[in-house]
C-alpha cells in the first residue's frame, strides 16, 4: 500500500473523517473491497484490526466534549506516525473506534517511534489462538458447538469464510504481522498524549482477523473484527485478541439458543432424564436425580451446560424450574418401593434466581399437591451461591421448605464461596462433592492415557490433593450431621476411595447413566443393587 492511497483518501470529503482527516468507514469497506474476493491476489492474506479506546468517555466527561475531540485527532496523528511508514492503512471508524488494514503486499517494519519501538510492556495478547485460517462457516463451527449431540446442522455463511487455512504471513521475528501490528498500536497509546497542557493516557482493547483474501467479503472481516474485539474488551483492557472461527461459531449458537428459549420453554421442549443416587453400604438405590434435557429442533438434544446460564440470565430459569419441578415430582410419585424400603425421593436442582424469587414456596407446594408426592420424598440441590450472607429472602424460602419435610442439598460442594458458619445454620441435609476432585482421585480402574501413566492430566500431587479435598469435606460434612455425596464417579478405584474417605452415597455412570422415568421405574421394581 503506498502512502498516497490514504492522502488521497483523506482528500475525498465523502470518504474522509473530519476530525481527524482520516479514511472513514466508507473509505474502509472500499479499501476491503479492492483487497478481498475475486479482487484478491492467488494466497494473498488480508488482516484487520478494530480499535476501541478504553476509558475515552471519562476525558468527555471530565475534560469535556472539545478536549475529547482534540485527543481523538491526537490519537489519530501518534497512530498514522506509527502505521502509515510500514504500509498499513488506518482509519476512523466512528466515535473512539479505529481500524487498522495490515500491509500484505510486502512488510515494512515499522518507524522508530520511541514507544512502538519499545514493544508490548505488558501481558497484552490474543485469546483462543488458532484463527490465522479462519476457515470454515459459522453454521460450521456452531455445529462443532454441539459435536456431542446427534444433530446434523445446515451451515450458513459467517466470518470470515475460507476453504483452506495455510499458514499465517509472518513478521520479521516468526509472528503473523496483524498480531504485530496489534502489540505496536497498544504500545503506541500508552505514551500519554499532551492535550491542552494535560498529560492524557488511555489504552486500547484490539480485535484482530488474519485470512485468505480471495475467501473472504469485507463484512465478514468486519464483523470477525469486530467480535474479536468485544472479546478482547471482555476480557480485560489494554490488550488484543486475535479472531477464532471456533469461538465464533460457539457464540453464535448461545445466541440462537438464547433466542430460541422462549419459545421452547413453552413449547415443552425440556424434559428430564434421571440418574440414581446409591448408597456406598449397601448399593441401594438412595434417591434420583433429575437432569434436565432440552430436545432442540435443529441441534438435537442439548444438555444443561448449554442453556441453563442462558435461562438464568433471561429470568426464563424461574418458569423452567417450575415445570421441571412439577414433572420431577410427577415421575417420582409413580415409582414403586424397592424390595426392603420405600420408594427414594427426587432430586430436583434449583437456580440461585429461583431461591430468589418469591415464587419458589408456591411452585414446590403446588409440585407437590399435583402429583401427591409427599414433601420428604423432594430434594432441592442449590450451589453455594445461595448459601451467600446478606440473601435472606432466599434463605427463609429455604428454612420454610425445610420446615414441611424437604431436604436441601448443596450441588458442587469445594466450587464455590460457602462461608463455612454461614452453612452450619442453614437448613441444609446433604453435601455434594463435585465430580472434578473425584476424576482427580487415583488412576486404579482409571482408563489409562495415551501414554499409558493412567488419567490424562492428573500427575501424583492432583491426585493426593483432591483425595486430602473429599476427606475434610466429608470430615466436614459429618460434623454437621450432613450426608456426603461424591459425585462423577465413574471407575472401579474411584468408588473405592470414596468408600474408604468415609463417603454415604455416590453418583456417576458406575452405577447408571441417566434413565427415563420409566427406565428408573423398572430398575427400583428389579431391587438389583448398584455398587458391590
Amino acid at each position: 500500500m503506498a502512502h498516497a492511497e490514504a492522502a488521497a483518501s483523506r482528500s475525498s470529503t465523502p470518504f474522509a473523517d473530519e476530525l481527524t482527516g482520516l479514511p472513514n468507514r466508507a473509505m474502509l469497506g472500499r479499501w476491503l473491497e479492492a483487497r478481498t474476493g475475486t479482487a484478491a491476489r492467488p494466497g494473498q492474506r488480508i488482516g484487520l484490526c478494530s480499535l476501541d479506546l478504553d476509558g475515552f468517555r471519562q476525558i468527555n466527561a471530565l475534560l469535556g466534549f472539545g478536549a475529547g475531540d482534540r485527543f481523538l485527532a491526537a490519537v489519530a496523528t501518534r497512530l498514522r506516525a506509527v502505521l502509515e511508514p510500514g504500509g498499513h492503512l488506518l482509519a476512523r471508524t466512528g466515535g473512539d473506534e479505529f481500524a487498522v488494514l495490515v500491509d500484505y503486499k510486502d512488510f515494512k517494519d515499522f518507524k522508530d517511534h520511541p514507544v512502538a519501538a519499545a514493544g508490548p510492556a505488558g501481558a497484552a495478547g490474543p485469546g483462543p489462538a488458532g484463527a490465522a485460517g479462519a476457515a470454515g462457516t459459522a453454521g460450521a463451527t456452531e455445529a462443532a458447538a454441539f459435536a456431542d449431540t446427534s444433530a446434523a446442522q445446515s451451515a450458513e455463511p459467517g466470518p470470515p469464510q475460507g476453504t483452506e487455512a495455510p499458514q499465517p504471513r509472518r513478521a520479521p521475528g516468526g509472528r503473523p504481522m496483524v498480531e504485530r501490528v496489534a502489540e505496536r498500536v497498544l504500545a503506541a497509546l500508552r505514551d500519554p498524549l499532551r492535550v491542552d497542557g494535560r498529560d492524557l493516557t488511555v489504552t486500547a482493547s484490539i480485535g484482530a482477523v488474519e485470512a485468505l483474501a480471495a475467501a473472504s467479503a469485507p463484512e465478514d472481516l468486519l464483523r470477525a473484527a469486530d467480535l474479536a474485539l468485544y472479546w478482547a474488551k471482555g476480557e480485560g483492557r489494554d490488550r488484543w485478541t486475535l479472531f477464532d472461527a471456533e469461538r465464533a461459531g460457539a457464540d453464535v449458537a448461545r445466541y440462537r439458543l438464547a433466542a430460541d428459549l422462549p419459545a421452547a420453554v413453552e413449547s415443552g421442549q425440556f424434559y428430564c432424564e434421571y440418574q440414581p443416587i446409591v448408597s456406598l453400604a449397601d448399593g441401594a438405590v438412595s434417591g434420583v436425580e433429575a437432569l434436565v434435557r432440552w430436545r432442540h429442533p435443529r441441534f438435537g438434544i442439548v444438555p444443561p451446560d448449554r442453556f441453563i446460564a442462558l435461562a438464568e440470565e433471561s429470568g426464563l430459569i424461574v418458569e423452567l424450574g417450575r415445570r421441571i419441578l412439577a414433572e420431577a415430582c410427577q415421575a417420582a410419585s409413580t415409582w414403586p418401593d424397592a424390595p426392603g424400603q420405600p420408594a427414594p425421593p427426587v432430586s430436583v436442582n434449583v437456580a440461585v434466581r429461583q431461591c430468589r424469587d418469591p415464587r419458589l414456596m408456591g411452585h414446590v407446594l403446588s409440585a407437590l399437591s399435583e402429583s401427591g408426592l409427599a414433601p420428604q420424598r423432594l430434594r432441592l440441590e442449590i450451589t453455594e451461591s445461595a448459601l451467600l450472607p446478606g440473601d435472606d429472602a432466599a434463605q427463609a424460602t429455604l428454612r420454610a421448605l425445610a420446615d414441611k419435610g424437604v431436604s436441601i442439598a448443596v450441588d458442587d460442594f469445594g466450587t464455590g464461596y460457602s462461608n463455612l458458619s454461614h452453612l452450619r445454620r442453614l437448613p441444609v441435609h446433604i453435601l455434594k462433592i463435585d465430580g472434578t476432585f473425584v476424576a482427580g482421585l487415583a488412576t486404579s480402574g482409571v482408563p489409562a492415557s495415551a501414554d499409558g501413566s493412567g488419567a490424562a492430566g492428573t500427575g501424583p500431587a492432583d491426585v493426593g490433593a483432591d483425595e486430602q479435598i473429599i476427606a475434610t469435606v466429608t470430615a466436614l460434612g459429618h460434623a454437621l450431621g450432613l450426608t456426603v455425596t461424591a459425585e462423577g464417579v465413574e471407575t472401579a478405584g474411584q468408588l473405592e476411595t470414596v468408600r474408604r474417605l468415609g463417603v454415604d452415597t455416590g453418583q456417576g455412570w458406575l452405577f447408571s447413566r441417566a434413565l427415563p422415568a420409566a427406565g428408573i421405574r423398572d430398575l427400583l421394581a428389579r431391587g438389583v443393587p448398584l455398587a458391590a
